[in-house]
């Protein structure tokens, strides 16, 4: 399986059903470059985020930062 192209959005799948909007920007807004966060139901009805930063740079150090 290769891996996603990189990106200034972060996707974050199937969060728990209770995530808001408001849980997902206090969790990320701290890290630098944040921009604003929203989640949707896929089409299975999954809850999923998505986390906009000011560039693939910022977005790839949360990440990392997230993975340990």
């Amino acid at each position: 399986m290769s891996r996603a192209q990189p990106s200034q959005t972060l996707f974050l799948p199937e969060l728990p059903s209770d995530i808001t909007d408001g849980v997902l920007e206090r969790h990320f807004r701290g890290f630098v470059g944040y921009e604003s966060c929203r989640t949707r139901n896929d089409r299975n009805g999954k809850l999923v985020g998505f986390v906009e930063f000011e560039s693939i740079k910022d977005a790839s150090r949360a990440r990392e930062s997230m993975q340990g």
